[in-house]
């Protein structure tokens, strides 16, 4: 989300500051054609701040998102959870990642959503902060089981757990794909 605002943004930018910069420069020599938009110097002047505006908005979102975030990241979870003989739906929350570069872990929230037992879902283009060309190593898929009341067969979830996966070593570039199971 901050990355299509950060995109918005410098359109936005780029678009004042171009129409700025053509009515602050030179006086033209031919008289405008028909049609053509004139603004006068203290419209111009409005729009270059409005540019400026606009690009310190940008460099907010910019760097709130972080230069090194590893971008367009996918992440796969499948669903193998068993708790005492019974197959179980899971609610993913979120992971964490352990950046052996960083020394640290760093969290990535992943929407609550249900998955079925057997079930396999995918985290489009995901944006991992601070990862960019790190060494990943281990992550913790944070998430709550379905429990059931026997009787009339009632469900609820149970307090959120996690679980840790090692995984090779592989290094987060753009692009990157990461598949674990919660078993």
């Amino acid at each position: 989300m901050l990355r299509e605002i950060a995109v918005e943004h410098m359109k936005k930018y780029l678009l004042l500051l171009l129409l700025a910069s053509c009515a602050l420069s030179e006086p033209a020599t031919e008289p405008p054609i028909e049609g053509d938009a004139v603004l006068d110097p203290v419209e111009a002047e409005a729009l270059a701040d409005q540019a400026h505006e606009a690009e310190a908005l940008t460099s907010e979102h910019v760097s709130a998102l972080g230069a090194d975030a590893c971008r367009n990241t996918d992440i796969t979870i499948t669903n193998s959870y068993e708790l005492d003989g019974l197959a179980r739906p899971i609610r993913v929350h979120r992971v964490e990642f352990w950046s052996t570069s960083e020394g640290r872990w760093t969290s990535e929230d992943l929407s609550n959503t249900s998955m079925e037992y057997g079930a396999t879902l995918t985290w489009w283009n995901e944006d991992l902060a601070h990862a960019e060309n790190d060494r990943i190593t281990h992550w913790r898929v944070y998430f709550e089981y379905a429990e059931y009341i026997p009787g009339p067969e009632l469900l609820f979830w149970s307090t959120l757990y996690y679980m840790e996966i090692n995984t090779a070593d592989q290094t987060c570039a753009e692009d990157s794909n990461f598949e674990m199971t919660v078993d």
